[in-house]
């Protein structure tokens, strides 16, 4: 569609705006309160959560207590605090011989919908290379082109140009096969692209090395891909890291983590470019143990390509959630100390290498989601408390964000600075500092947002936020492809093509009167007068078009 490149462009602008993380010379007093929310419709463990475009959240799948993991999503409303489910079920999800869709992945593309893919966790020719889409405006799935490979328990990323980076993963339970005859040792370092323009598939590059067992990926600021951890499926976990560059299609090995990591080991980009996560410990750990944390951060510096030790936890939050605030600071929230899962969140400072507490959470929590809305604040939901897996969600709201001077503590005995107190119950938030980096490399005409400026609620469209969308059938209820729709405008016109579903969509408009043509070779021309509302979402009831034959002789 030609409204691809703009919403792609609307896209980034979300991204960034949610994922910059402004640097500061200046140490940080930390507050931030946590507040209940409505439960979630199903309980859900080790789900995904999404930003939608709409400023929702999308939660899919999930473990459902009974170790299924389940084919229904649903949205939450941060106006109304409330969960709505959406309009079918996941397709082509794995049997329950296969846990159903068990570690798939999930991610959002250029054009505003979201990507899934994979799941199925048995070794009996079950897991898939399937692939759906969820469309925000209608609020439903649709099949998608398959992957090359069938995948459990791998990476997934959005490139900056918008489209989807799969790499890594099991065949299986882990070795397979899978619903193609694969086995890890074909899957596990395979990787390929999905492209959202063209609903296609691309094997690239392999990885230098296999990794089983839900590798952990980050996209970089320059745009190449850090990937680290895994397993060979067998017996072998890595602390090995490798870069991936798109542009060349090359993957190259960088530094290792100073331990042995897998199941999806926490990473996050920082303003400076660095990657933070948490040290794990050394030595060896059996294919069949999780992985174990320290007290101890680090980061990866992508111009040494080397990991080094940082600031030092207040307490261990292993596998906790990693959200960037848009003060600049991070959210670790949840996980387990070793023994039980805690409610405990911290706060990082990158400028100062400094972690500090900050008020826990009402429910521990692991295996939870952790999505930063578009208004500063962050939704957590689901996971399990150590003995139930749990529906509720709450939000964390940071608190006011109070510069102090940086001084340099005698080595005598400088009291530890103890954390301002939170005196508003509900805080402002700051707007964000002036000289924000740019993380993404950003599309020709893509709209900079001046410094100091705040995020806004919704992302910023250009134009407009009205949308017009619907569907076109023949006579026989089938899918009409390749209708040319126009829609003409006071002082606009633009054209789409419909997909192979009969879909057709226009973005960013203004409030006004609009004239809709459909058009293709062999059928009646049909025109529709529209009316949309300031920022209106409209759906068009389907559109039927008539053949030419037949219009002839029914006349």
């Amino acid at each position: 569609m030609k409204n691809t490149r703009k919403m792609t462009n609307t896209i980034f602008a979300m991204l960034l705006g949610l994922l910059v993380i402004a640097a500061s010379n200046q140490a940080f007093a930390q507050g931030g309160v946590w507040t209940t929310t409505g439960n979630m419709g199903n309980v859900r463990v080790t789900s995904r959560a999404i930003l939608l475009l709409t400023g929702k959240v999308l939660a899919i799948g999930g473990d459902d207590s009974t170790g299924l993991w389940s084919d229904t999503s649903e949205e939450f409303d941060p106006a109304t605090g409330s969960w709505s489910p959406s309009a079918n079920s996941i397709p082509n999800a794995p049997p329950a011989s296969a846990l159903g869709l068990y570690e798939f992945r999930a991610t959002l593309l250029g054009n505003g919908k979201v990507l899934l893919a994979g799941g199925g966790g048995s070794d009996s020719g079950l897991t898939t290379n399937a692939a759906s889409l969820y469309d925000p405006l209608t609020h439903s799935w649709t099949p998608a082109s398959s992957m090359n490979f069938g995948r459990d328990q791998f990476g997934m990323v959005t490139l900056t140009n918008g489209n989807a980076l799969v790499f890594g993963g099991c065949a299986g339970g882990c070795s397979g096969p899978n619903i193609l005859g694969q086995y890890i040792s074909t899957v596990g370092s395979s990787a390929e692209i999905y492209d959202f323009q063209t609903n296609t598939w691309t094997q690239v590059a392999s990885m230098n090395s296999i990794r089983g067992n839900s590798p952990s990926g980050v996209v970089l600021s320059d745009g190449r891909v850090l990937v680290s951890a895994g397993s060979n499926g067998f017996s072998t976990v890595f602390s090995t890291c490798e870069v991936y560059d798109p542009a060349a299609d090359v993957w190259t090995t960088t530094g290792s983590m100073p331990g042995l990591v897998k199941n999806d080991w926490p990473m996050i980009l920082l303003p400076d470019s660095r990657v933070l996560s948490i040290e794990p410990q050394p030595g060896s750990n059996s294919i069949g143990t999780n992985s174990t944390g320290t007290l101890s951060t680090m980061t990866f510096d992508p111009s040494t390509g080397q990991w080094v030790s940082t600031g030092t936890l207040l307490s261990r939050q292993d596998y906790g959630r990693f959200s960037g605030l848009q003060d600049g600071l991070v959210l670790l929230s949840g996980g387990s100390n070793g023994t039980s899962v805690v409610n405990t969140a911290q706060i990082y400072d990158p400028t100062q290498d400094l972690w500090s507490t900050t008020s826990s959470m009402a429910s521990p929590r692991s295996g939870h989601t952790a999505t930063l809305l578009s208004d500063g604040r962050v939704l957590v939901a689901g996971g399990n408390d150590g003995t139930s897996s749990l529906s509720s969600a709450e939000i964390f709201t940071p608190g006011l964000i109070t510069p102090t001077p940086v001084t340099t503590p005698s080595p005598a005995a400088t009291p530890t600075p103890t954390p301002s107190p939170v005196t508003t119950p509900t805080p402002t938030l700051q707007p964000l500092p002036s000289g924000l980096p740019t993380l993404l490399p950003k599309p020709s005409g893509f709209p900079t947002l001046p410094p100091g400026t705040p995020i806004p609620t919704q992302p910023p469209l250009p134009g407009g936020a009205g949308v017009i969308f619907g569907f076109i059938n023949d006579e026989n209820d089938n899918a009409l492809q390749g209708v040319t729709v126009t829609l003409d405008g006071a002082d606009s016109s633009e054209s789409v093509t419909a997909d192979e579903e009969g879909y057709f969509e226009f973005g960013n408009l203004s409030a006004g009167d609009y004239t809709l043509t459909c058009e293709k070779d062999g059928y009646e021309t049909y025109t529709q007068s529209i009316s949309l509302g300031n920022d209106e979402i409209q759906e068009i009831e389907t559109i039927v078009l008539e053949e030419v034959v037949k219009a002839k002789i029914s006349g």
